[in-house]
Protein backbone atom coordinates (compact mmCIF):
# COMPACT_ATOMS: atom_id res chain seq x y z
CA UNK A 1 0.00 0.00 0.00
CA UNK A 2 1.43 3.52 -1.19
CA UNK A 3 1.28 5.90 1.28
CA UNK A 4 0.11 9.87 0.73
CA UNK A 5 3.34 12.11 0.62
CA UNK A 6 3.90 14.46 3.21
CA UNK A 7 3.71 17.86 2.43
CA UNK A 8 6.69 19.98 2.42
CA UNK A 9 7.20 22.34 4.91
CA UNK A 10 10.09 25.08 4.76
CA UNK A 11 11.10 27.42 7.93
CA UNK A 12 13.08 30.87 7.88
CA UNK A 13 14.15 32.04 11.29
CA UNK A 14 17.09 33.84 12.25
CA UNK A 15 17.46 32.20 15.40
CA UNK A 16 18.84 28.70 14.41
CA UNK A 17 17.64 27.20 17.73
CA UNK A 18 14.36 28.04 16.87
CA UNK A 19 14.61 27.11 13.87
CA UNK A 20 15.35 23.39 14.62
CA UNK A 21 13.12 23.21 17.31
CA UNK A 22 10.01 24.34 14.51
CA UNK A 23 11.53 22.03 12.37
CA UNK A 24 11.46 18.98 15.60
CA UNK A 25 7.73 19.86 15.98
CA UNK A 26 6.76 20.07 11.84
CA UNK A 27 8.07 16.83 11.93
CA UNK A 28 6.04 14.99 15.09
CA UNK A 29 3.02 16.85 13.71
CA UNK A 30 3.67 14.27 10.36
CA UNK A 31 5.47 16.38 7.94
CA UNK A 32 8.45 17.16 6.01
CA UNK A 33 10.39 19.20 7.33
CA UNK A 34 12.07 19.93 4.24
CA UNK A 35 14.53 22.09 5.85
CA UNK A 36 15.67 25.53 7.56
CA UNK A 37 18.00 28.99 6.91
CA UNK A 38 18.31 31.83 8.65
CA UNK A 39 20.02 33.62 5.95
CA UNK A 40 17.20 36.06 4.11
CA UNK A 41 18.98 35.78 0.57
CA UNK A 42 19.82 31.93 1.16
CA UNK A 43 16.53 31.45 2.22
CA UNK A 44 14.89 32.75 -1.10
CA UNK A 45 17.04 31.14 -2.96
CA UNK A 46 16.46 28.09 -1.73
CA UNK A 47 12.58 27.93 -1.46
CA UNK A 48 12.65 29.43 -5.13
CA UNK A 49 14.61 25.64 -6.25
CA UNK A 50 12.68 23.50 -3.25
CA UNK A 51 9.43 24.65 -3.91
CA UNK A 52 8.13 23.63 -0.75
CA UNK A 53 4.46 23.09 -0.05
CA UNK A 54 4.56 25.67 2.33
CA UNK A 55 6.88 28.09 4.26
CA UNK A 56 7.10 29.06 8.25
CA UNK A 57 8.55 32.64 7.80
CA UNK A 58 9.84 34.81 10.68
CA UNK A 59 8.64 37.99 10.28
CA UNK A 60 12.07 39.77 11.63
CA UNK A 61 15.69 38.11 10.07
CA UNK A 62 18.23 40.12 11.66
CA UNK A 63 17.30 43.16 10.36
CA UNK A 64 15.49 42.03 7.47
CA UNK A 65 12.14 41.64 6.15
CA UNK A 66 10.71 38.50 6.44
CA UNK A 67 7.47 40.24 4.66
CA UNK A 68 9.44 41.45 1.95
CA UNK A 69 11.66 37.83 1.14
CA UNK A 70 7.78 36.71 0.63
CA UNK A 71 7.12 39.16 -1.98
CA UNK A 72 10.25 38.52 -3.90
CA UNK A 73 9.40 34.43 -3.71
CA UNK A 74 5.38 35.21 -4.86
CA UNK A 75 6.81 37.50 -8.13
CA UNK A 76 7.76 33.81 -9.05
CA UNK A 77 5.64 31.03 -7.54
CA UNK A 78 2.77 30.91 -5.06
CA UNK A 79 3.59 28.81 -1.83
CA UNK A 80 1.34 29.72 1.19
CA UNK A 81 3.21 31.29 4.34
CA UNK A 82 2.88 30.98 7.81
CA UNK A 83 4.51 34.11 9.57
CA UNK A 84 5.89 33.67 13.43
CA UNK A 85 7.15 36.68 15.07
CA UNK A 86 7.70 38.11 18.61
CA UNK A 87 5.69 41.49 17.99
CA UNK A 88 1.96 40.89 18.04
CA UNK A 89 1.62 44.30 16.84
CA UNK A 90 -1.42 45.13 14.43
CA UNK A 91 0.17 47.04 11.78
CA UNK A 92 2.34 44.11 11.16
CA UNK A 93 -0.46 41.79 10.51
CA UNK A 94 -1.92 44.28 8.45
CA UNK A 95 1.66 44.30 6.27
CA UNK A 96 1.25 40.42 6.50
CA UNK A 97 -1.95 40.49 4.97
CA UNK A 98 -0.94 42.22 1.91
CA UNK A 99 1.92 39.88 1.27
CA UNK A 100 -1.43 36.90 0.95
CA UNK A 101 -0.44 35.31 4.42
CA UNK A 102 -2.28 32.29 5.56
CA UNK A 103 -1.45 32.75 8.99
CA UNK A 104 0.58 34.70 11.54
CA UNK A 105 1.44 32.84 14.76
CA UNK A 106 3.08 35.16 17.58
CA UNK A 107 5.69 33.75 19.90
CA UNK A 108 5.41 31.78 21.55
CA UNK A 109 2.79 29.35 20.32
CA UNK A 110 1.92 25.66 21.14
CA UNK A 111 2.25 23.00 18.50
CA UNK A 112 -1.10 22.49 18.38
CA UNK A 113 -1.89 26.17 17.21
CA UNK A 114 1.31 25.39 14.54
CA UNK A 115 -0.49 21.92 13.25
CA UNK A 116 -3.80 24.09 13.49
CA UNK A 117 -2.34 26.88 11.06
CA UNK A 118 -0.56 24.34 9.33
CA UNK A 119 -3.62 22.29 8.34
CA UNK A 120 -5.88 25.48 7.35
CA UNK A 121 -2.49 26.63 5.07
CA UNK A 122 -2.79 23.34 3.50
CA UNK A 123 -6.16 22.55 3.32
CA UNK A 124 -6.65 19.62 4.99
Amino acid sequence: MKSEPRARVFIVDDDVIIAMDLQDQISSLGYDACGFESDADLALDRILALKPDLVVMDVNLGGRDGMEIVLQIHRQIYIPVIYVTAYSAIDLMKRAAGTHAFQFLAKPFTERDLGAAIKAALGE
